[in-house]
């Protein structure tokens, strides 16, 4: 097993990696699922037949070695042989028709903590429609996460007081 480090690296149980490209500034690392098929998301079922792999899909990831890595991953057409669905494979580190991992998204969040969105864009290499709409859900959701930890502040507080201004 030659890439079995750079698997642990990557920490995406998943899947193993095929084959590894690497130029000047970017690496793309070829992946490939450890399962043969995957469950029906809509019955479960694991009576389940591969249709083939029309296309890869190539997933922007967490940079390393002050390389840019792409995951190109196959995108596996599968059918139900008992709801009779057919779907693509769905793969855990990256949400469906995204082209960054969640993992990067992530990173990105992150980045526009200290700088503008214009500063991480330019950085990143990423449009800067992208880090506008990650970091605008990033808020939307430590915003919900902060308001339930005050709410749960206060209904464990005793002797509440409500002023209004």
């Amino acid at each position: 097993m030659p890439y079995q480090y750079i698997n642990e690296l990557l920490d995406l149980p998943e899947i193993k990696i095929v084959n590894i490209e690497i130029e000047e500034d970017h690496a793309i690392i070829e992946l490939t699922p450890v399962n043969h098929t995957q469950d029906c998301p809509y019955c479960h079922s694991t009576f389940v037949k591969r249709n083939g792999i029309p296309y890869k899909r190539d997933i922007r990831h967490l940079a390393a070695f002050e390389k840019s890595v792409d995951l190109r991953i196959p995108a596996i057409c599968l059918a139900c042989n008992d709801c009779y669905s057919t779907f693509t494979w769905e793969y855990s580190f990256v949400e469906p028709k995204k082209r960054y991992t969640k993992a990067f998204s992530t990173h990105l969040a992150r980045q526009t903590y200290g700088a503008t969105v214009t500063y991480t864009s330019m950085e990143e290499q990423v449009p800067y429609s992208t880090i506008e709409r990650i970091s605008k859900r990033n808020l939307h959701e430590k915003s919900e996460e902060i308001q339930e930890q005050v709410y749960q502040d206060a209904v464990e507080r005793e002797n509440l007081v409500l002023g209004i201004l």
